[in-house]
């Protein structure tokens, strides 16, 4: 669906399949919530199901809808071109950006002359080296034997054969270990290239589709204008004839005139919403008597010719273009109408009620009393750029790297239904994290109608006093040991849909803002310039720390002043407004639980990456940085070595080793194993202890209490069963 979406060029189309694709959106994160409810944990293992329907992890892989920033490029160009300007002007910029410094004349020359005779000196050590070797061998063999031509002829056609036979074999078996992707394929930079052909075309046909939008929005306002100026005049007699009849059946039941609807309730729309059966013949009747006696409403005419009467048939249907059209026509001269008729009822009015006016005020009055409170605007004569300057400047809102989800590697948990079989909790694949932070994340803050729905769905729970089955998540806590990816997530999240993003991590924060004055205004801004920037992240970095019980008294940041406004803010996230809080930690157990559960609604562990993800970080990372993949380099025992070693721990790994130096000599000294292991072993892991930490902590949340208590009477339940049978045969 979202694949049909991002390549169909027919705008009309494009929006059907849109509202199909968010309704699919929707649906599915409404299931995920229903079954996270069902088995109290956000992960579920469907590997026995992958297996039985022959299917792949890929398969059931979320994928992310391009339009959430394709659609946004805009807005994303004028927020980049705002914030590298503020960035410029504190000077961060230039010192980023600060040209290396050049060498003298004579520095130079000196630099020359030196990898000179490096050159020269090599050069004499190799042909010396060749020649003793050439004499050593004469003085082994002593005199040269003669050979014969033909015997010669035979070695020679030998040798060739083999190495032709050998290269052929060699080929067909690469080809084959590339076929079973048991081997990564050659880089191939061939115009043939099937994939890099699809992006070129789905490229092309994306110009197509903003030709085509371009055309649709002219093809609109062209029909609205001849709309206005062939129809407008006769809505406006028929709602005034509506209107005026209205005033008469109440003046004859009543005994006075009516109050006109007010604007905020439609106006006159509120009065033909609920019509009767009866109503609804009579007018049908008293069209028919219109079209006898030829008094039809005229149809349109547009003055177009006949090119453009074709290519507009072509790209869009007209007649949908119309009926959309003609309803908000209809509303536009309905207003005008609405201020006419209420003019002319007030004069009727005066004329047949003296004592009306009185009870006008009245109701002036009633309707001031209707007025809620508003929120208190702390800057009320600062516009949104000087407010977000101010946070650019602060280090609030900040720069994040531009990854994507995908860049995210990891594999899936093929155990995760034989370890529940046995009475053992999995922990999630790297995989199953990308999705679970897709569906509560990347998806309700990138499409704003899913929002919209998922709003939809919280007020229909909470009427029916579901209220945990409301899949809307204002806060997310990450936590995982060192080096695990959480930043990363983070930003990959961000990326995906274009997020504006606040760090309010309190090494970020610490002087900044003092005070309770200073921190009520932090929070004023950051709500005020998110809900202007949506979609918003707001990150907290070492969320534990705020609820400690005791802080270091070498800690000079103040960890525990967000204690109290943290959950304050989340509140104030009103169900509308596309803001998520993103909480990070690597060691949750320092801080009150409770308080650490109760702010975040979602919780997303990281563990240590299986076997399966550490073979592919090994082989992606190599990869990526410039290494190729041979038979000399051992992949599987890399693999089985690096147990207990996170991502960040590989990619530090090869960047050691892959240096432009090393990449130079891969063509005469290929990647081997074991030059990855020195840098490792300068690493410290991540222990099995540390794990069971993170493994016991989880397990006395909400969720681990439920899904323990859930176990524990399955397992009562099966006892009493055997109990029964025992019994009946005795």
């Amino acid at each position: 669906m979202e694949e049909c979406y991002d390549q169909v060029v027919h705008p009309q189309k494009r929006r059907v399949v849109r509202l199909v694709l968010d309704g699919v959106m929707g649906r599915l994160i409404e299931l995920k919530q229903e079954m996270v409810t069902l088995e109290f944990g956000e992960f579920h293992f469907m590997d026995d199901i992958i297996s039985d329907l022959k299917l792949t992890p890929s398969d059931i892989e979320v994928p992310i809808p391009k339009y959430f920033l394709l659609e946004r490029q805009k807005q994303l160009k004028e927020r980049e071109r705002l914030l590298a300007s503020t960035l410029a002007s504190m000077g961060i910029v230039e010192k980023e950006s600060k040209p290396e410094e050049s060498l003298s004349w004579e520095e130079a020359v000196r630099v020359v002359q030196v990898m000179e005779r490096a050159r020269q000196g090599r050069m004499h050590a190799k042909y010396m080296r060749g020649f003793l070797e050439q004499e050593r061998h004469r003085q082994k063999r002593g005199e040269v034997s003669t050979m014969d031509e033909a015997y010669a002829a035979v070695i020679i056609q030998k040798a060739a054969r083999g190495f032709v036979q050998r290269r052929r074999v060699r080929k067909e078996r690469d080809n084959e270990f590339i076929f079973l992707g048991m081997i990564p394929p050659p880089d191939s930079q061939h115009s043939h290239d099937p994939i890099r052909l699809s992006e070129e075309t789905q490229h092309a046909r994306r110009l197509v589709q903003d030709a085509n939008e371009s055309e649709f929005q002219q093809a609109l306002k062209v029909v609205r204008e001849r709309l206005r100026e062939t129809e407008g005049a006769d809505i406006q007699e028929r709602l005034k004839h509506q209107i005026r009849q209205w005033f008469i059946e109440c003046k004859d039941l009543t005994g006075k005139f009516p109050d006109y609807p007010p604007e905020d309730e439609g106006g006159s729309k509120a009065l033909f919403v609920n019509k009767t059966p009866d109503e609804i013949e009579k007018e049908l009747a008293e069209a028919e008597e219109a079209k006898d006696k030829g008094r039809a409403p005229r149809p349109l005419r547009l003055n177009i010719n006949a090119r453009e009467r074709r290519r507009m048939h072509d790209l869009n249907d007209v007649e949908l273009i119309r009926e959309e059209k003609r309803a908000e026509v209809e509303d536009e001269v309905r207003q005008q109408v609405d201020a006419l008729m209420r003019e002319e009822l007030d004069n009727l009015k005066l004329v047949l009620d003296k004592d009306k006016g009185k009870r006008k005020a009245k109701k002036k009055k009633k309707a001031k009393k209707k007025k809620g409170k508003r929120e208190k605007d702390l800057t009320p004569d600062r516009s949104m750029e000087e407010l977000f300057e101010e946070l650019v400047r602060e280090g609030v809102i900040v720069r994040y790297p531009q990854v994507r989800l995908r860049d995210y590697l990891g594999s899936y948990n093929f155990l995760g239904t034989t370890l529940r079989q046995n009475e053992r909790e999995p922990m999630p694949g790297l995989s199953d994290i990308r999705n679970v932070v897709t569906l509560f994340g990347v998806l309700p803050l990138g499409s704003e109608s899913v929002h919209t729905k998922l709003v939809e769905l919280k007020a229909k729970s909470k009427e029916r006093k579901l209220d945990k089955a409301a899949p809307l998540v204002r806060a997310m806590l990450i936590l995982g040991p060192r080096q695990t990816g959480k930043k990363m997530l983070l930003h990959g999240l961000c990326t995906e849909v274009g997020a504006t993003l606040f760090d309010l991590t309190a090494t970020n924060m610490a002087g900044k803002y003092p005070g309770k004055d200073g921190l009520k205004m932090l929070m004023h801004l950051v709500l005020k310039v998110g809900r202007a920037l949506q979609p918003t992240v707001i990150h907290v970095g070492d969320c534990e720390r705020m609820f400690m019980k005791k802080v270091p008294k070498s800690d000079k940041t103040e960890p525990k002043r967000f204690k109290k406004v943290l959950p304050k803010l989340i509140k104030a996230i009103k169900l509308d407004e596309r803001i998520l809080l993103v909480g990070t930690s690597q060691r949750p157990w320092e801080g009150d639980q409770k308080s650490l559960v109760s702010c975040h609604q979602k919780i997303v562990p990281i563990p240590r990456p299986d076997y399966n993800s550490r073979y592919m970080l090994w082989r992606e990372f190599i990869k990526r940085h410039g290494g190729r993949i041979r038979d000399t380099l051992d992949l599987t025992s890399l693999t089985k070595v690096s147990d207990g070693y996170a991502g960040g721990h590989i990619l530090e790994a090869v960047k050691q080793v892959l240096t432009e130096h090393r990449l130079e000599q891969q063509a005469a000294r290929p990647l081997q194993a074991i030059e990855f292991i020195a840098p490792l072993a300068k690493m410290d892991p991540i222990y099995q202890d540390e794990e069971d930490q993170f493994k016991s902590w989880l397990e006395k949340t909400p969720h681990g209490k439920n899904r323990k208590k859930a176990l524990e009477d399955a397992e009562g339940g099966q006892k009493d069963k055997k109990k029964g049978k025992k019994a009946a045969k005795k």
